[in-house]
């Protein structure tokens, strides 16, 4: 699975370079957003993982990230952060996160430097090498990288030492993933075939490949006949390293050394005291390409709620969708639970949970463990997912007399936001867990069409009448310092929304156009206080009053749908307006992102539901 520049993986990760690519993945450089844009490398598995392979991924992931994270480890390979796995129209993509370290992998500086390496010059970066697979092998569960060669190792700019990357996970894969030369022949029957003796083999490798120029002949090609061309004597002038190289390229298991330690402790004598005067050049990765130019085209569609006079609806992780219809004043109306298995086919509807009334709005908990959703009569219902199934977990039934014009889940999802209608016109916070259901008023006498929480859980935005008003979650009160162009809107503002990296605020409403605010410096990307956001112009008005604004996951697209038939598409990275989306056989009503920026869901105000891409 290639991705383009921008992509967001995991909610999280902000894919910006390509590092490189083998045989078994594909090493990206991204932005972590959730630490202020540091630089992180993201290892993805280049097959699609069946169930047990996925498993056993995940328990290996774990099992990197405790050793890495482990005193005792030697600080020679990276420190893994995190592991994650998502899903994309039919592909099952497996990540690693570590941190990125600077600096020329030993095939590049060979190639740069046009010669092999010295004896030594090789010794010393592979005894750091064997150190970190010391600890390794001896850690328990054992670890096996399966993968040693020399564009694996990485020389440090900073201090020139050299970090084993790039691991080889999946072990219990009955699949080959090798890599000519340096695999050892017990390898191409699969990855579970491998032990300690399997990295002797490819250290072994490696280390001829520095020294000599050319790598060892497949194995398999030497099990068929093909013999290992002997070392240079001149190239390896100790007898002891090149004893070692030999047996550690035996190709029966039980002829190599029996451990990375029994390997080491020969060659340690050889060792020099001091790492080479080679100059290390830091090597830029490439930069990945842009997405292309929008063209949307609708997919799939179907009828949710037919004889709907409104529509909500939101998406949960990408392919399960929420949706909740007003029909007819006194008519029982539900919330459906759908899952999207292709994005050219209708939804599966996979469970639906009963008001008594007409649904008015829905929303879901960023972790999509619960589904809260309001109705005509002030109803509150929150839906706890397991499985297939919607559980009701709590009913508010007492807490508002207007209708529910506005839901929000907190990040954590411990607060639910709540809003009515005039005349009653409150604002609350229910807090999920209580046994006691008596919510906290914050604001009263407003009419708030619209609630969000910032990513980080600090802003609650209200879009109430004219304005947008801001509550600080964590002073518990209402932030009175003015933003500029927060009141200055043309008309009721009916949506308010923040990205998803939290770097932007976006609402709107009556006067048909975007009012966006950069919570960030452009330029430091310092977070800034609420009295120094940044008003940011967006050009072009939608065709219609907005109802409801989404970013992507990226944030670099914006849409908005309300009264008409088009959903607007605004390329927020770019500062340009998109081709829209539709016409639409009736107006748009509510819009969300899929996992990835070019899915899109829009329900009509009739009860259809649409299925878009937009490339």
């Amino acid at each position: 699975m290639e991705h383009y520049f921008g992509k967001i993986l995991h909610q999280r990760y902000r894919l910006t370079h390509k590092i490189g690519h083998g045989g078994m993945a594909t090493v990206y450089l991204a932005e972590d957003q959730d630490r202020m844009n540091q630089p992180v490398v993201i290892k993805q598995n280049d097959h699609s993982a069946s169930p047990a392979e996925r498993t056993q991924f995940e328990k290996e992931a774990q099992t990197l990230i405790e050793a890495s994270a482990d005193p005792q480890c030697p600080r020679r390979i990276p420190l893994f952060h995190a592991y994650f796995c998502e899903s994309e129209e039919g592909w099952d993509g497996q990540y690693l996160v570590m941190n990125y370290i600077p600096g020329e992998d030993l095939e590049s500086l060979m190639t740069r430097l046009g010669r092999p390496l010295q004896y030594a010059e090789a010794l010393f970066w592979l005894d750091q090498v064997m150190e970190v697979l010391e600890f390794l092998h001896n850690h328990q569960p054992p670890i096996f990288h399966r993968d040693i060669k020399p564009s694996n190792i990485r020389i440090a700019a900073k201090d020139s030492s050299a970090y084993l990357v790039d691991f080889g996970i999946a072990g219990t894969s009955r699949q080959t993933f090798v890599t000519s030369g340096f695999s050892p022949p017990e390898q191409y029957r699969g990855l579970d075939k491998c032990d300690a003796r399997s990295d002797v083999y490819a250290l072994g490798a490696t280390l001829y490949a520095l020294v000599m120029g050319d790598n060892p002949p497949d194995a398999r090609a030497r099990q068929s006949g093909t013999a290992l061309p002997p070392l240079d004597a001149q190239r390896v002038q100790s007898q002891t390293g090149r004893e070692a190289i030999e047996r550690a390229l035996q190709l029966d298991p039980n002829q190599r050394f029996s451990s990375i330690s029994e390997m080491r402790a020969l060659l340690k004598p050889d060792v020099p005291p001091a790492p080479p005067s080679l100059r290390v050049v830091v090597q830029p990765p490439v930069q990945l390409v842009m997405p292309p130019t929008i063209s949307p085209r609708q997919t799939s569609a179907w009828w949710s709620d037919p004889g709907a006079r409104m529509m909500q609806m939101t998406l949960i992780g990408g392919n399960r969708l929420i949706t909740g219809a007003s029909i007819q004043t006194g008519r029982p109306s539900g919330v459906k639970l759908w899952e999207i298995v292709r994005w050219d086919m209708p939804a599966q509807l996979l469970d639906t949970g009963a008001h008594q009334e007409g649904i008015t709005c829905v929303t879901a908990s960023r972790d999509g463990t619960r589904v809260a959703s309001g109705d005509w009569l002030g109803v509150i219902n929150v839906w706890n997912i397991r499985g297939n199934r919607l559980h009701l977990e709590r009913r508010y039934d007492r807490g508002h007399r207007g209708a529910i014009t506005a839901l929000a889940f907190s990040p954590d999802g411990t607060l639910l936001a709540s809003a009515s209608s005039p005349p009653e016109g409150i604002v609350q916070l229910w807090e999920i867990h209580r046994q006691d259901p008596t919510p906290i008023v914050l604001a009263r006498n407003l009419w708030a069409r619209g609630l969000a929480f910032s990513p980080d859980g600090q802003w609650l935005a209200m879009a109430c009448d004219n304005q947008v008003r801001l509550w600080n979650m964590r002073t518990g009160t209402e932030e009175q310092t003015r933003v500029a162009g927060m009141s200055q809107f043309g008309g009721l503002v009916n949506t308010v929304v923040f990205s998803p990296n939290g770097d932007l605020l976006a609402a709107a409403g009556a006067d048909r156009l975007i009012h966006l605010f950069d919570l960030r410096d452009r330029k430091t990307h310092a977070v800034l206080a609420p009295g120094q956001w940044q008003r940011r112009d967006v050009a072009g008005a939608h065709a219609g009053e907005i109802l409801h604004l989404a970013f992507s996951p990226n944030a670099d697209y914006l849409a908005g749908a309300g009264d008409s038939t088009q959903v607007s598409i605004w390329d927020i990275a770019r500062d340009r307006r998109a081709p829209p989306v539709g016409p639409f056989p009736e107006e748009a009503v509510s819009i969300s992102f899929g996992a990835y920026w070019y899915l899109l869901v829009v329900a009509l105000k009739n009860g259809i539901i649409s299925l878009v891409r937009l490339l």
